[in-house]
């Protein structure tokens, strides 16, 4: 990483919907982030990529630069849904999407419900077929952040929990919000089902010191997937995508390019 710069492009819109678009290239690649993340998420890697690839970073609804109205939880495919508006607004596809974290999912229910608009699928440090967070837990969180004046009393609170969870300060206290309430509305049962459907070519790539994700899941992703490159880094912790942007760009380009 230290070769690179980060790469801040300004953001553009699809409707409420915050993209950067950089890069050139014969394919476009489209980055996902996880929860809760934004295309800042991208910075290094899409830095790396842009000179091979056309770069769509995704800011969803709710993080980074893009608009979200109301407090209910999102669900995977509804996510998706705001991918694939940007896909088709910019007339670009077939791409390659790459999902870093619960942005996988987002890849994977697209790769299967909407296959027609990808060609190859990254898969980073991704959410994979079993559970790795209790979920009633969650939804009792969620139920609870509907209510501002809640959201207000535990912001503290959920700061510090996602400090202690190695997430970025910058982060505002509704991103953090809305990312439990998202985190929430998951359905590891339809994420499982869209990892079995997947049939493009994919790569799966993980660190053994994610501190998130246990490794075992990470595996058990790159068992069930199609084939396609596994990378797996000694460290680097859950957002390989930074910490080792340039040995994975140049995996995607001879992966996908």
């Amino acid at each position: 990483m230290l070769d690179l710069q980060p790469s801040d492009p300004p953001a553009q819109y699809v409707g409420e919907i915050a993209y950067t678009d950089e890069g050139d290239g014969p394919l476009t690649v489209v980055a996902v982030p996880g929860l809760p993340g934004s295309g800042r998420d991208f910075r290094w890697l899409a830095s790396a990529l842009a000179g091979h690839f056309r770069v769509i970073r995704i800011d969803p609804p709710g993080y980074g630069a893009s608009g979200r109205s109301g407090w209910a939880g999102m669900t995977t495919a509804q996510r998706a849904e705001t991918v694939t508006a940007v896909i088709r607004a910019l007339g670009v596809g077939p791409v390659v999407l790459i999902g870093h974290s619960a942005g996988g999912a987002v890849v994977a229910h697209l790769a299967a419900r909407d296959p027609g608009v990808v060609c190859a699928c990254v898969m980073v440090s991704a959410t994979g077929p079993t559970a790795h967070l209790a979920r009633r837990p969650l939804q009792l969180a969620a139920q609870i952040l509907r209510v501002p004046v809640a959201r207000s009393l535990l912001a503290p609170a959920i700061r510090r929990l996602y400090s202690l969870q190695g997430f970025p300060r910058y982060l505002t206290d509704d991103e953090r919000a809305y990312a439990l309430l998202d985190a929430a509305a998951f359905d590891f049962a339809a994420h499982r089902a869209n990892l079995e459907a997947m049939r493009v070519p994919t790569m799966v790539v993980w660190a053994q010191d994610d501190p998130v994700i246990p490794v075992a899941t990470f595996q058990a992703l790159a068992d069930l997937v199609p084939s396609g490159p596994r990378l797996e880094f000694p460290d680097g912790g859950h957002n390989v995508q930074k910490t080792h942007a340039r040995a994975i760009a140049d995996a995607v380009v001879g992966f996908a390019g």
